[in-house]
């Protein structure tokens, strides 16, 4: 996550980017998408192999009622600007897991974010050593009760049943998007078996 500041300079490539993002369109924060890649070293030495594998990528549109209820924005990816992050008064401290969605659910309530759609960066997962994997499930339950008790369960009833109806929206077209590509590589795998099959052998006895 970084900050715009006038007297800052940036030397990163992908913060540059987001810096005219700001800059050309009057936007006070901005982010890029990121590959996801999965990193397992092999070998116990320093000399041994670093296997990486890409299982996806966060480059999803701006949507202010989806963080309500998915956390789709890294914050390698993020930049704010100054001002508006000393507005927001940082991280909550009553947050020790999901501090960075409870910020951008704040901040989106502050302003709309503009989304540079390209890859500029990679979010590493280092096999189990990931903090995110490494922490109990009592403690993801814990923390997830504390947001909804704080972002949702604070709204009025109509704006839970607007965000439970759009949840639910979300929910049905990914779950079409799912079956067809599980269908597609289905249909894949099997074009791939008939390819590798043997052709048969012609039949001569029916030439004599």
């Amino acid at each position: 996550m970084g900050f715009l500041d006038d007297d800052d300079c940036y030397l990163t490539d992908h913060l540059l980017r987001l810096e005219k993002c700001l800059l050309n369109f009057d936007a006070q924060v901005a982010y890029s998408g990121c590959k996801l890649v999965q990193r397992d070293a092999l070998g116990e030495d320093k000399e041994g192999i670093l296997q990486t594998k890409v299982i996806g990528e966060y480059n999803d549109a701006f949507d202010p009622q989806r963080l309500y209820y998915e956390n789709y924005i890294p914050l390698i990816n993020l930049l704010i600007s100054r001002e508006l992050w000393q507005r927001l008064n940082g991280f909550d401290p009553n947050f020790d897991v999901f501090e960075d969605w409870d910020m951008l659910l704040r901040l989106s309530q502050l302003t709309r974010f503009y989304h540079l759609n390209r890859l500029t960066t990679e979010y590493a997962v280092w096999g189990r050593q990931q903090i995110t994997q490494r922490t109990a499930a009592s403690e993801w339950f814990d923390a997830y009760a504390r947001m909804l008790q704080k972002h949702i369960l604070s709204l009025s009833p109509e704006k839970q049943l607007k965000l439970l109806t759009h949840y639910w929206i979300i929910s049905q077209e990914r779950r079409g998007i799912v079956g067809q590509n599980q269908r597609e590589l289905e249909n894949l795998k099997i074009d791939l078996i008939r390819q590798q099959e043997p052709s048969p052998m012609p039949d001569n006895s029916k030439r004599k």
